[in-house]
């Protein structure tokens, strides 16, 4: 297992190659305790904080950092979550990789969830609420 300052693409793969196809790259997993923001040249970026592993597909070698870089989907889907639920710590494990894309880079990250999400989740909740409520059933219509 390596010891890295962080968990990032970047770091885990280098420099990324157009993919002809839905390419996976490698599973993220750990418990996210807290967020760290910041602005860059390519714009704001979201880090999370807490324990970290990630595996490489290609080699499935072990990665493990207190800092964690995910896609946007995914930074999109945890922050809330973690703001919230940061201090008794956010499970998560998503598997990252790339697929074609007509823009300048000629790819785009894909983030697919491992776990279903927990308890801490507004929108498991809020679905668990929805589907207590069945829908009436359709009216036949008379011809």
């Amino acid at each position: 297992m390596q010891l890295l300052t962080k968990l990032s693409a970047k770091k885990l793969i280098g420099k990324i190659e157009k993919p002809t196809k839905k390419t996976a790259l490698f599973r993220v997993l750990g418990i996210a305790t807290g967020v760290k923001t910041g602005e860059s040249t390519y714009g704001p970026w979201v880090a999370f904080l807490g324990q970290f592993r990630a595996i490489r597909n290609s080699d499935n070698e072990v990665f493990q950092a207190g800092q964690c870089f995910l896609p946007a989907m995914a930074s999109n889907l945890m922050l809330p979550v973690v703001n919230q639920h940061g201090d008794t710590g956010v499970e998560f494990a998503f598997d990252i990789g790339v697929v074609p894309a007509e823009n300048a880079i000629g790819y785009e990250y894909f983030a697919e969830p491992i776990v279903e999400s927990g308890e801490t989740d507004a929108l498991a909740a809020l679905q668990k609420k929805v589907d207590a409520k069945a829908l009436p059933a359709p009216e036949k219509h008379k011809k």
